[in-house]
């Protein structure tokens, strides 16, 4: 026994052991590794060439490196293609301004406000382009004010710099142990309705609505974020890119395969809290026969191969669920509030099921070269609120324009270090779900990288010389600030730390001793950091109450865009516009949990009400004009006033729009006119699905009109 204790590992023990770490700490030591690698040679490359200064080859390192080769690529791109715009418009402005340091300050802050706008507004790699555009007219404009006669030289400088980190970063990030994009996408793709069945598998029953909210952000987090991985992969990847427009088509159709299951599943919590136990009972068989269908998939991996065979198999299932459907009903014939329910509840069981149907057809289109579904129309509508973005444009241009005048005032020669910084920190905050926070962050990141640097530059730079040298004195501060930035919750931090560092204490060409000018510029930074911490934090920040109420109108007036645009892309734009704006609000308000769980709850009912005029719109689309369909028309034109405007009044009058209508539709239905068959039953099921969902009494819109809502103050 104690022989057995004390027994060495074995080889497969080690081998087990070693892969466990490559998948989690050894991939944070690889990154780090080749972090320090492009970095490095990024700086000994600009020596031997003589660039002016290395430190914007090192700065550009740090900003553009990723886990992931595709990210790589895609920013260092978009990085190129804004600085050249930004350098254009930095050499416009001097030589408009050269001569009139005001107006350059005021064209200056009001061009660096309009980038950090466009930044805040596109969530895609656009973010970048703005960013640097910006950021680069600051990085190059400010300091060359001062001397105008060599603006065209120093911008030919900044982008041979910029250049060289850009090619270091992707030569390293490609062939020193690559970690593709479509590599993890894929891996994502397969495993995202693994977790999604064993979710609806746990939560058919209609019980535990806070666990839906929570897994509804989740989702629609992950959906935006393979979203962000479809473009930087199609730009690595060809195989990507022949499938991109099937991918966007795949996440789409998730995203409309959850909100089928969000119907379903308030229906059935509906009906539990209104004590209709009838018709849950006649609705279990039902239940019960899809559960035994799903029940292989639960955690699995799904390969586009085994997607076809589920489409199979729920296709075959929808054949034998229409029966069941109408022998569970007998029993409800003689009750018809009862059979109404029955029904509404079972067509949005077979709508789940055909939902479903059409996931696993995208999916297995992912398998061929080429395919017929490539050429369908569609998009993923992510964008930030537009008020939100104009005023982070305001922020920072009033940040820069005080700053600036704060330079003028004292005659700071570290002010455009001071105005470079808080340009810096303002660009790469505005697309962050908390910009105050990541300022802040940046600014303590400054203050120590500025400690760092100050003790490099006066003690250490005079005992060494030589470039291999230099290196070593770089390397414990690069190691530090890069593995902070691999800590979620500090990475603004590190970020600050490493930028900081070595815009302030990596030599120029020809290298300068002057430590008193090093000691000075620090100081500068250091109050650019402040500056845009402050600006961030004090000028109408982001984490308050106009700005939940802005995303919260942004995410009521999707209803909107269902209403009223046409019909052929809109089923994905709609979702994905309306859980893009769930998972951007949702990271806002992080230190909000009241905020969270009233946006999450009006994402519910938008997307409910949403999907049930969508249905309607759809169906009507292929029937013959009737008299009706202009009552169909002012009720959707009702509930998007509604919806806008929450009251009492706007409550009512819908829902007696909606009796009426219902009514109406109900005197021409015939006895056996089922919902597979008739568009008409169908409609008339949707249009009791949105008037339950009215109805419901712990809904956020009916508080709202009601009682009111407790805005985010």
């Amino acid at each position: 026994m104690a022989t057995d204790a004390w027994r060495l590992p074995s080889s497969d023990d080690w081998r087990q052991a070693a892969r466990a770490w490559a998948r989690s700490d050894g991939l944070v030591w690889v990154y780090l590794f080749k972090v320090v690698l492009a970095a490095f040679l990024t700086v000994s490359l600009a020596m031997v060439l003589q660039l002016q200064k290395p430190s914007t080859a090192m700065i550009t390192v740090f900003i553009v490196m990723q886990p992931q080769s595709g990210q790589v690529i895609a920013k260092g791109l978009f990085r190129l293609l804004g600085s050249v715009v930004g350098l254009a418009v930095m050499v416009l402005l001097l030589g408009l301004f050269a001569q009139q340091r005001w107006l350059f300050l005021g064209a200056m802050a009001l061009w660096i406000g309009f980038c950090i706008a466009g930044a805040a507004r596109y969530r895609d790699w656009r973010f970048y382009g703005f960013v640097l555009a910006g950021y680069t007219a600051a990085l190059i404009g400010l300091p060359a004010s001062l001397h105008p006669q060599t603006a065209i030289l120093d911008a030919i400088w900044r982008v041979l710099e910029i250049a060289l980190a850009i090619f270091c970063s992707t030569l390293v990030s490609v062939l020193v142990f690559p970690q593709t994009s479509h590599g993890a996408m894929n891996l994502s793709v397969a495993s995202r309705f693994g977790r999604f069945a064993a979710f609806v598998l746990e939560h058919l029953d209609g019980q535990d609505p806070q666990v839906l909210r929570k897994v509804n952000v989740e989702f629609a987090t992950q959906a935006v974020g393979l979203e962000a991985m479809r473009t930087v992969s199609a730009i690595e990847d060809p195989h990507t890119r022949l499938r991109s427009q099937r991918l966007i088509q795949l996440n789409n159709d998730f995203l409309g395969l959850l909100t089928h299951f969000n119907a379903l599943h308030r229906q059935l919590r509906r009906l539990q809290e209104n004590g209709q136990q009838q018709v849950l009972a006649a609705l279990e068989p039902c239940l019960a026969a899809f559960k035994a269908e799903l029940a292989p998939w639960p955690d699995s991996m799904m390969s586009p191969q085994e997607a076809a065979r589920l489409a199979e198999a729920i296709g075959q299932f929808q054949g034998r669920l229409m029966p069941l459907i109408r022998d569970c009903r007998q029993p409800l014939k003689q009750d018809d509030a009862a059979l109404l329910e029955f029904n509404t509840a079972a067509e949005l069981l077979y709508h789940f099921t055909e939902a479903l149907v059409t996931y696993a057809h995208s999916h297995h289109a992912l398998a061929a070269r080429l395919h017929v579904r490539e050429q369908w129309k569609g998009d993923f509508a992510s964008q930030a609120n537009l008020l939100a973005s104009l005023v982070s444009g305001v922020r920072a241009a009033a940040a820069i324009f005080v700053g600036g005048a704060i330079w003028f005032a004292l005659d700071w020669q570290a002010g455009p270090y001071m105005l470079v910084n808080a340009a810096a920190i303002c660009a790469l905050s505005s697309g962050m779900p908390n910009p105050s926070k990541l300022a802040v962050q940046m600014a303590m990141g400054t203050f120590v990288g500025g400690v760092f640097g100050v003790i490099e530059s006066v003690y250490v730079y005079p005992l060494i010389d030589g470039l291999p040298l230099l290196l070593m004195a770089l390397l414990p501060v690069v190691m530090l600030g890069t593995y902070i930035t691999m800590k979620p919750a500090w990475a603004g931090f590190g970020l600050g730390l490493l930028i900081m560092f070595s815009m302030g204490s990596v030599p120029t060409n020809p290298t300068v001793y002057a430590p008193l000018s090093v000691i000075s510029a620090y100081g500068g930074l250091f109050m650019g950091a402040v500056l845009a911490a402050v600006a961030n934090s004090v000028l109408l920040p982001p984490a308050s109450g106009w700005m939940w109420r802005a995303w919260e109108r942004d995410l009521r007036a999707t209803l909107a865009m269902v209403a009223d645009d046409d019909l052929g892309s809109l089923p994905g734009r709609f979702d994905s516009r309306s859980r893009d704006i769930l998972s951007q609000v949702y990271g806002l308000a992080a230190r909000r949990p009241d905020v969270q769980t009233e946006l999450v709850q009006w994402s519910l009912i938008v997307q409910e009400v949403g999907h049930a005029m969508l249905n309607w719109r759809q169906e009507v689309a292929a029937m013959a004009p009737t008299p009706w369909h202009q009552e169909l028309n002012a009720l959707q034109q009702q509930l998007v006033a509604l919806f806008m405007a929450p009251s009492a009044d706007e409550l009512l009058v819908a829902r007696q729009m909606l009796d009426v209508l219902l009514a109406k539709l109900q005197g021409q239905l015939g006895a056996q006119d089922h919902f597979d068959r008739s568009p008409l039953r169908r409609v008339v099921s949707y249009l009791h699905f949105a008037r339950t969902t009215l109805l419901d009494r712990h809904s956020i819109l009916y508080r709202r009109c009601h009682k009111g809502a407790d805005h985010a103050q």
